[in-house]
């Protein structure tokens, strides 16, 4: 057959068993950053992620906490500015543990 040739389907490759997994891949998690592979609360971001709880438990939208933060000057990780949707992925990701959360962040403040 002539004309171009096709890039090989993704069966053709061989997985590589001489790479390592790697744990802990991913987005880190906002109020944590990564240390040797394993999670550690980061100092800079766990008393906004405690304010962003609370402020949600309160009954605050995702816009008027991502507008609470932006007023007083408290920056995201990245970016210059708090979007909803932003404030949105770091309730959704902690909503679940928000027990185990606010222990750890007990802990992070006491220490």
């Amino acid at each position: 057959m002539a004309g171009v040739p096709l890039r090989p389907s993704n069966a053709d490759y061989k997985k590589d068993s001489s790479r390592t997994p790697r744990s802990g891949v991913g987005n880190t998690p906002f109020g944590f950053a990564r240390l040797r592979g394993k999670l550690v609360v980061d100092a800079k971001e766990i008393e906004t992620l405690r304010l962003i709880l609370q402020l949600w438990r309160s009954g605050k939208t995702f816009h008027a906490i991502a507008v609470h933060l932006n007023s007083h000057q408290i920056k995201p990780r990245k970016g210059k500015a708090w979007q909803f949707a932003s404030v949105r992925s770091v309730i959704q990701h902690h909503k679940a543990d928000l027990n185990r959360i606010e222990e750890i962040i007990s802990w992070a403040s006491t220490n």
